[in-house]
């Protein structure tokens, strides 16, 4: 087990059959350089650590450094960690250099933050540095007993295997969390620490648990839950949002040349802006009434549902796809928006299906009008009704039967005279 001095602890389970081998590690800090299980072709072996110490410094302490920095799971049996894990720098100190990564490379390892006595050990502390977790296999933070994170410098979850962020108490550690694969599941309330969350890929599930975080970037991955992630800002580049977006004042941009689909039903009230790229519903009113649309060079796609905005503006040419459904797509009064002379094309608009409403009396708004295209009734302009309903300015086809009728009666009168 890990001895008093900072060395590589090797536990080897090859003596152990089927059977789990508990370690008290008493009321001592275990000092080691990495801490790795190596692998044995027994099942249902492995190591628990524990103590029945209430001291302030029990526990597992790893320094930085060395093969394994931080914790390796060879073995194909779950390591069980019943005492706090602290990280330090090589030298022992505090600081980015702390850095360390728990690997669940061949089995699983759960810290699971039961520990006895009114200890104000944190159940993992990075001691500065950030925190990677890694492996094909499942590591867990936190089940029946604290559960928490401190420290800087943030968490990155690397590797195809699920971390659960579990426990009775918050994550309170700061910097960006960040997702690139495999899944992150939050077991409880504010897991995902107080700095800002960025999914590069992976799956982030929240189910019940309420998350409030700092600025949210979602560049590739899945995001789940029915409860409310918020945010102080929301980059959205691509991706799936199938929770629910929170935060009164709290804006929205879609950047980038991916699509992102909201399905969760959506409570930020601060603006939709979409740079570039695709913006899709994925069900009916998915963003707050309240939330003003902002185009500038992107596509908000219906994706044929229907929707409630506040006002309509425009910075560059942008499009708005009604899809293939039945939408009815409503904003409020707009003639006060400056389109700047940016074009907005309308596609997919199936008359007698959909509609566009933009405020209610269709005063006001001759300048926008004239900007819209209509791309599938040949880029005719827009048209508003007393009700505010835009439409095609198309000509009434009694009118185009006129109109081809008398070209042919002046092509005969030429035929005649020749």
């Amino acid at each position: 087990m890990p001895s008093t001095g900072p060395q590589l602890s090797i536990f080897d389970p090859a003596a152990l059959v089927n059977q789990i081998f508990v370690i008290d590690v008493a009321g001592t800090p275990r000092n080691s350089v990495g801490i790795r299980f190596d692998f044995t072709a027994a099942a249902n072996d492995g190591f628990t650590f524990s103590t029945a110490n209430t001291s302030v410094n029990i526990g597992l302490q790893s320094r930085a450094g060395g093969t394994v920095n931080g914790i390796l799971n060879n073995d194909n049996s779950t390591q069980t960690i019943n005492v706090p894990f602290r990280m330090f720098t090589s030298a022992g100190g505090f600081g980015s250099g702390a850095a360390q990564t728990i690997n669940a490379a061949a089995g699983d390892i759960i810290i699971t933050g039961a520990y006895p006595g009114t200890s104000t050990n944190v159940t993992v502390n990075n001691g500065g540095g950030r925190l990677t977790i890694d492996g094909a296999f499942n590591t867990t933070i936190g089940t029946t007993g604290r559960g928490d994170i401190a420290g800087t410098n943030g968490l990155t979850k690397n590797g195809s295997g699920t971390l659960t962020l579990g426990g009775t108490l918050p994550n309170i550690y700061t910097g960006v969390t960040v997702i690139n694969s495999g899944t992150v599941t939050a077991n409880k309330a504010n897991a995902l620490g107080t700095g800002a969350l960025t999914m590069n890929g992976g799956i982030l599930n929240i189910g019940a648990n309420a998350q409030t975080v700092g600025a949210v970037t979602n560049a590739g991955g899945t995001m789940n839950g029915n409860a409310t992630l918020t945010g102080t800002f929301y980059n959205m580049v691509s991706g799936v949002v199938n929770l629910n977006l929170g935060g009164v004042g709290v804006a929205l941009t879609k950047t980038g040349p991916g699509t992102l689909s909201l399905n969760g039903a959506n409570t930020y009230t601060g603006p939709t802006r979409i740079e570039e790229g695709i913006l899709r519903l994925g069900a009916a009113d998915r963003i707050a009434d309240a939330s003003n649309l902002q185009l500038a060079g992107g596509t908000f796609d219906t994706g044929g549902f229907s929707e409630m905005l506040g006002t309509l503006d425009l910075d560059l040419n942008s499009m708005i796809d009604f899809g293939a459904g039945d939408s009815d797509l409503v904003f409020l009064d707009s003639d006060a928006q400056d389109w700047g002379g940016s074009l907005l094309t309308i596609v997919n608009w199936t008359p007698g299906l959909d509609s566009l409403r933009i405020g209610t009396d269709g005063l006001g708004f001759d300048t926008q009008l004239a900007l819209i295209r209509f791309a599938d009734f040949g880029n005719a302009p827009g048209q508003i009704d007393a009700n505010g309903f835009v439409t095609p300015a198309v000509p009434e086809p009694s009118s185009y039967a006129l109109a081809v009728l008398g070209g042919f009666a002046f092509w005969c009168f030429l035929r005649r005279r020749k």
